[in-house]
């Protein structure tokens, strides 16, 4: 369950992120004049679309050592000024500037010593150092839109340029990494007034590019590298106005505008609504992981009570040899074991037809000891005795079947 709960809020986050991607940010830098005597007084201006640090710095150009003469945290889209002299050396010079967001931009004047007196040995002209401008048509394009670039020369040298497409496009994800860079012919070529190139957002193997922030670095012979930083994101980009560039000016009344418009309303209302659901969603979840399980309805087991037996109470009747009572329908008594079969009239009789012919057998017995005649007299009063009892007992019976 724990594991189920990180991954839904690791994907919730990177939710809220992407809802919360921020527009790729800028930074400018100027002076209120292109050119000054040693020791006149020196005005810089610098702005960054974002909140950030910056850090300044001034060298003398093609030397890598300068003097920092400004560390300073900033707010995004509000105008800097920093007064200054024109220092030593006589000669062309450059301002850095550099964001804690990964942004710099650059600013190039003159300074001349304007204490030597003229002299009558004619000087050799110098021809004035190229300046140019380079910049994207909007800060923020959809992920497969054309990314138009432009470089324009300003100054009366013509930049120059060492083949007809000298830039490479970079991503800044924790640092520079190359994405393309295109083949162009080996041949120096001039701006005189403008140039403009295209990239359709793929890199060096032909496959689109991410999502993310991206920059230009443009390549000259004779004016240094310009720089220009955008976004590429999934939703459509706001309709901007081309940005403003990161060379100097040449004007000395700073802009009061900032060259890039905010998100319309709609998109804003997009990532309201976002947010919206993901926290929806996540207390959803939250909610069906702990939530208690309804507990199970023990079962009661129902004791049914055992059937009472019914005693029925059969009809009853006396045993007419031992008088206790019995059941009417039993043909032998449970307590004297005598038949029920035959009436008290008919065991008389069965009792005396067992006399007489016990009576019968002693005299078979003693037929020996006694004379023929006295044994033929008692046996024929013996036959005629049990034929006389013979038939009450079939008389008796009859008579019972008729009661029945």
């Amino acid at each position: 369950m724990k594991i189920k709960f990180l991954i839904i809020l690791i994907l919730f986050l990177s939710l809220i992120s992407h809802f919360f991607s921020v527009n790729a940010s800028s930074i400018e830098i100027w002076t209120d004049r292109d050119e000054y005597c040693l020791g006149d007084p020196l005005i810089i201006y610098y702005r960054s679309s974002d909140e950030c640090n910056i850090s300044i710095i001034l060298h003398p150009v093609g030397e890598t050592f300068g003097k920092m003469i400004e560390i300073k945290h900033i707010n995004g889209n509000e105008l800097y000024t920093l007064k200054w002299k024109a220092y030593e050396p006589a000669s062309e010079q450059e301002l850095v500037i550099d964001s804690s967001l990964g942004d710099t931009a650059y600013c190039r004047f003159f300074v001349i010593d304007c204490s030597q007196p003229p002299t009558t040995t004619p000087v050799p002209t110098t021809t004035p150092a190229p300046t140019g401008r380079f910049s994207v048509s909007k800060p923020e394009y959809k992920q497969g839109k054309a990314v138009e670039m432009y470089l324009e020369s300003t100054g009366a040298t013509p930049i120059q340029l060492p083949n007809t497409a000298p830039w490479t496009v970079f991503r800044v994800e924790g640092g520079f990494f190359e994405m393309y860079k295109p083949a162009a012919a080996e041949v120096i070529t001039e701006v005189p007034e403008h140039m403009s190139w295209t990239w359709n957002q793929k890199d060096n193997l032909g496959e689109s590019v991410p999502e993310g922030n991206y920059r230009i670095i443009l390549r000259t012979l004779n004016a240094g590298e310009y720089s220009a930083s955008f976004t590429i994101t999934g939703e459509a980009a706001p309709p901007t106005t081309r940005p403003a560039t990161t060379s100097p000016p040449t004007t000395t009344t700073p802009p009061t505008t900032s060259p890039y418009t905010t998100p319309s309303s709609q998109s804003g209302s997009f990532v309201y609504i976002g947010v919206f659901a993901g926290i929806i969603v996540l207390l959803l979840v939250i909610y069906q992981m702990t939530r208690k399980k309804p507990e199970k309805i023990k079962e009661k087991w129902i004791e049914k009570e055992p059937k009472k037996e019914v005693i029925v109470e059969k009809p009853s009747k006396h045993c007419p040899f031992c008088g206790k009572l019995i059941s009417l329908n039993v043909t032998i008594c449970p307590y004297c074991k005598k038949s029920l079969e035959i009436t008290p009239e008919l065991k008389r009789l069965l009792d005396e037809e067992k006399k007489w012919k016990e009576k019968l057998e002693q005299l078979k017995a003693n037929k020996g000891k006694l004379e023929e005649e006295i044994y033929e007299e008692k046996y024929n009063e013996i036959m005629d005795k049990l034929v006389d009892i013979k038939d009450k007992i079939i008389q008796e019976k009859i008579r019972k079947r008729g009661k029945k």
